[in-house]
């Protein structure tokens, strides 16, 4: 079974900063309130191409507090989990809180869920090596966020976008290249190359191809 897929990004327009963007969309029919993040963003110039960006298809549950006091860092927590798993997130002491798993399933065999059991309000989303992917912000106590893994991974060109950014929402809807894992030829290493438009009025077009190794 695969476990991951590689990501060969190409600039091959001749942006000088070009920044690509790969995240993931909300699956139609979603709650609402669900926000695509900038998994990773690699800048290229003209003519380069970025080291290989590895996704992993194995998810994890973020959580982080959504308000910061002072000058102190933010706090996050991260999780283990699968689809059809329900998770509980619960205050300990007067540190952070820690993520426990519950004895109940998802209310959706596809879902990811957290329930807020803490007395703060947090941020709560779905991850792949630590770094969110989707999330919903200002999850209050007893609230739950259900998370469907999309099959899909978006990649756009958004003007200094730095990964972790909250994209805009009319941009996460407009990507330039979609890659749908259950489509053919399936979960394979991809080329993703952008070019300027053939018609010389700046936009920008779109190939992915398997990558050939």
């Amino acid at each position: 079974m695969t476990t991951e897929m590689k990501l060969h990004l190409h600039n091959e327009t001749k942006a000088e900063n070009l920044y690509l963007a790969v995240y993931q969309r909300p699956l139609s029919g979603e709650p609402d309130g669900l926000n695509s993040i900038a998994w990773t963003v690699q800048p290229l110039g003209p003519g380069q191409s970025a080291d290989p960006v590895i996704y992993r298809f194995a998810y994890q549950l973020w959580a982080a507090e959504t308000t910061v006091v002072g000058d102190a860092s933010r706090r996050t927590t991260l999780v283990d989990a699968a689809p059809g798993e329900r998770w509980k997130f619960l205050q300990v002491d007067a540190t952070f809180t820690a993520m426990h798993r519950a004895e109940e399933p998802a209310t959706s065999h596809g879902y990811i869920e957290l329930l807020n059991e803490s007395p703060m309000m947090i941020d709560a989303g779905l991850a792949v090596d630590g770094r969110p992917l989707l999330v919903r912000e200002r999850l209050g106590p007893q609230q739950i966020a259900a998370i469907t893994p999309n099959h899909e991974l978006c990649i756009a060109a958004i003007p200094e976008i730095h990964t972790g950014d909250a994209l805009p929402a009319d941009m996460a809807k407009r990507p330039g290249a979609v890659i749908d894992f259950l489509a053919a030829p399936g979960p394979v290493d991809r080329d993703v190359r952008v070019r300027d438009a053939a018609d010389g009025a700046g936009g920008l077009t779109w190939q992915v191809t398997p990558h050939i190794h």
